[in-house]
């Protein structure tokens, strides 16, 4: 991190990207919100409907068949690597850190 600080820290400064605003994306300014809106609601939807096609739940009392309580589950120190990870794009476009009020 030494050797790279000098070089780093410039651009992960706040305010060194220019920030999008929602004016800057055309089809924001054309487009009513309630269209977009209901545009996401529905790929949930859809999304929804996939993964319970896909992997249908058995019952609200049981894990689905052939899966162990948390044996599917991945450690800790690699959602802290995801999350820490996240900052970059996070103060570069939006020039602030996640988790910060």
């Amino acid at each position: 991190y030494g050797f790279t600080q000098p070089i780093v820290m410039p651009l992960l400064a706040p305010g060194a990207c220019k920030k999008i605003k929602l004016e800057d994306i055309p089809i924001l300014r054309t487009v009513p919100y309630w269209v977009l809106a209901s545009g996401v609601g529905f790929m949930c939807a859809v999304m929804c409907l996939l993964i319970e096609l896909l992997a249908p739940w058995q019952s609200d009392s049981e894990l689905p068949v052939g899966i162990d309580a948390w044996s599917q589950a991945w450690p800790p120190l690699l959602s802290g690597v995801l999350i820490g990870l996240m900052q970059v794009p996070a103060v570069l476009f939006l020039g602030d850190t996640l988790g910060s009020s």
